[in-house]
């Protein structure tokens, strides 16, 4: 079942400004990748299946998207699959451990072309700083758009 990452562990209040302990929501101890955006999760599924030895993570914003890759995981008994809700420049910059993802995906983001709204667009020196930090030595960022 893809489970929602607060289901299983308790998190002490303590802790609750840190990182999430993301490797303890997964079954085994393998390597992470990050759908960051993952929209209605047809990415995020096919890579799952086609590769058990990954754990894989789904971020999205979206409440009904989240529960719809949540069915589609669990129809297909996806146990290496994990999604959790919240904006993805926040889950990367406050949430994910340092070194801890093998490769981010991040298709397509909110180009926000008008020049009053660039401030609102993902890829700024704070994310790509918060994206340095939480990749493993050797980690890769996959980034599609169709915005020059």
């Amino acid at each position: 079942m893809a489970a929602p990452l607060a289901s299983s562990v308790r998190i002490r209040p303590a802790d609750w400004l840190g990182p999430l302990p993301v490797s303890d929501h997964f079954p085994r101890g393998q390597p992470l990748e990050v759908d960051l955006g993952c929209g209605k999760g047809r990415f995020l599924l096919a890579r799952a299946a086609a590769h058990p030895e990954v754990n894989f993570l789904g971020i999205d914003r979206m409440l009904a998207r989240i529960r719809r890759i949540d069915h589609r995981a669990t129809r297909r008994r996806l146990d290496n699959v994990r999604l959790l809700r919240v904006e993805g420049y926040y889950a990367v910059a406050h949430l994910m451990p340092a070194a801890a993802v093998r490769t981010y995906y991040i298709f397509h983001p909110d180009p926000w072309p008008k020049a009053r709204h660039h401030e609102h667009r993902l890829f700024n020196p704070r994310f790509v700083d918060a994206l340095h930090r939480t990749l493993q030595p050797e980690g890769q960022v996959h980034i599609s758009t169709d915005h020059l």
